[in-house]
């Protein structure tokens, strides 16, 4: 805590779930005391050093926010909702006597459902919550997160529960090589048309696609002009073969695959105008991201339907500074500063129109987005907070400032890629490694 505070940080947001409080009985009646007591030696260590602590649940029964999306039932199972009060009641009453001013609660990490989770549903448990912490500690600072996991959209039946509201504005793709970027919907579905790249491509130029899923055993060909330049048979695959790492229900359409660090890539024999890349024998498949180097550069296109709903298949042109252009401009979102901008705005008339603070709870970057990438996004996401009026909090690992070693040697046993920016620049602090590259931005707005 002190070279968190030496380094002018002042928010702490540390996970707390039912299980590590109460254990796996299904109650409140057996209280974990050794880990409650290392709970408030972290309330006492950041009064200490002039911290606001907030603690940001994560787990319950019926929620799990690693797990699946079918196994969350805390919605509509009136136990569990009980349970979730319940641990909000008890941890208002343990600390009823710190301050707001030192200590706030975040509700629920990343709030959603089976399917969409509803804005009535969602606020009918948290102003229950609110109504037991209440009870204890009636000033206490509460954020609930807005609806949508990561951006989120603002809550409006917690506009006047007198709560501040969260987000998570992880906005750069993994593997982001590129800022601005460029993004389409990677779901490419045959009946929707055909992936198109046109361009001036000589000779040599490599074109990666990095693919996600694919559905039905397919034959998948690039054509450069016409002609075919080389094909890819997909789909069949045992997993643990070919990136292969999930074999989906064949139900009635076949049987899906997904795959990870799949790329396939093809590289020009001859000079091409127009690139097409054709899926016969299949229904669809989806990609990460698309990749094409010539001698003048890389650019890279990526591939994320939260930015771009449009399934419609794009025909994107790639002008010779890089620039990507599209047929149809809905099938093509360029993420910059202006677009930044744009997504905060609702979050600022949301603030103006009913008084509720909006407060950026967790954003990074992942370790696989080079340092030259990360620095002007972070750069531009802050400038864009900055100017809007609303405060941050970095996550750490692989995403933020601090990456524990212990961390890397998990990742490196459990043969996960690096949690440390392969070409960043960090500085050793025995147990941890600080990102100074990140540091020297976050900086930058923190005076301000």
């Amino acid at each position: 805590m002190a070279r968190i505070a030496a380094d002018g940080f002042d928010f702490v947001r540390a996970t707390v779930n039912f299980q590590t409080v109460f254990g796996q009985s299904g109650g409140t009646e057996q209280v974990r005391g050794a880990f409650v007591s290392s709970m408030d030696d972290l309330v006492n260590w950041c009064a200490k050093y002039g911290i606001h602590l907030c603690f940001d649940s994560h787990a319950f029964p019926g929620f799990d926010p690693l797990g699946g999306n079918e196994n969350i039932t805390l919605w509509d199972d009136p136990e569990q909702q009980e349970l979730f009060c319940a641990f909000w009641g008890w941890m208002a009453e343990h600390y009823q006597n710190v301050p707001s001013n030192l200590l706030s609660f975040n509700l629920i990490n990343e709030p959603r459902g089976p399917e969409s989770l509803s804005d009535e549903d969602y606020s009918s448990l948290m102003k229950k919550a609110i109504s037991a912490i209440r009870e204890y500690s009636p000033d206490r600072l509460i954020f609930a997160d807005a609806l949508g996991v990561a951006q989120g959209i603002p809550v409006e039946g917690l506009a006047d529960a007198q709560v501040a509201q969260a987000i998570h504005p992880y906005f750069l793709p993994d593997g982001a090589s590129q800022w601005p970027t460029t993004i389409i919907n990677g779901f490419i579905h045959r009946n929707n048309g055909v992936l198109t790249l046109e361009g001036d491509f000589p000779a040599g130029t490599s074109i990666s696609i990095d693919i996600d899923m694919v559905h039905q055993a397919s034959t998948m060909r690039w054509l450069a002009d016409g002609k075919e330049t080389e094909s890819l048979e997909i789909g069949t695959e045992a997993v643990g073969e070919g990136g292969c790492i999930d074999i989906g229900d064949p139900g009635t359409g076949g049987e899906s695959r997904a795959y990870e660090n799949r790329t396939w890539t093809v590289q020009l024999p001859e000079p091409a105008r127009r690139l097409q890349l054709i899926q016969e024998e299949g229904w669809w498949y989806s990609l990460n991201g698309i990749a094409v180097e010539t001698s003048a550069g890389v650019t890279t296109i990526m591939a994320q339907h939260d930015f771009v709903p449009s399934e419609k298949v794009p025909e994107l042109t790639i002008q010779s500074d890089g620039t990507v252009t599209a047929a149809d401009p809905d099938t093509l979102f360029c993420l910059d500063r202006d677009a930044l901008a744009d997504r905060f705005a609702q979050y600022t008339a949301f603030r103006d129109r009913t008084g509720v603070e909006i407060m950026v709870q967790e954003f990074g970057f992942d370790a696989s987005i080079p340092r030259e990438t990360a620095r002007p996004a972070a750069d531009a996401l802050l400038s864009v907070l900055d100017e809007a009026g609303i405060p941050w909090c970095s996550f750490c690992s692989q995403w933020g400032l601090w990456v524990s070693k212990s961390e890397e040697l998990v990742y490196s046993v459990q043969g996960n890629p690096s949690p440390i920016r392969p070409d960043g620049h960090y500085q050793d602090l025995g147990d941890w490694y600080y990102d100074t590259d990140m540091a020297e931005i976050y900086h930058k707005y923190m005076a301000s």
